[in-house]
């Protein structure tokens, strides 16, 4: 398994720490818990995602960045 950590920037710079800050989160399923991640995330936790070697079935779903399938590029 790899381990991706995924910091999403927060809303705004002068925005007040969200109520889970401080919080590390590990993400381990599948589009329910990246779902579950962006939302720990956006209210401030850290969120630590492990994903299979062959990376998370998510990364095949679109929209691509240019319409280009790269499993590293989409959203």
């Amino acid at each position: 398994m790899s381990v991706v950590f995924d910091e999403l920037p927060s809303p705004g710079a002068s925005a007040a720490p969200g109520p889970l800050a401080g919080v590390r989160v590990v993400e381990l399923g599948g589009e329910q818990a990246d779902y579950a991640g962006l939302l720990c995330a956006g209210l401030g936790a850290a969120v630590v995602k492990v994903e299979p070697p062959e990376g998370s079935p998510g990364r095949s779903v679109g929209p691509f960045y240019g319409g280009d399938p790269d499993r590293s590029g989409s959203g």
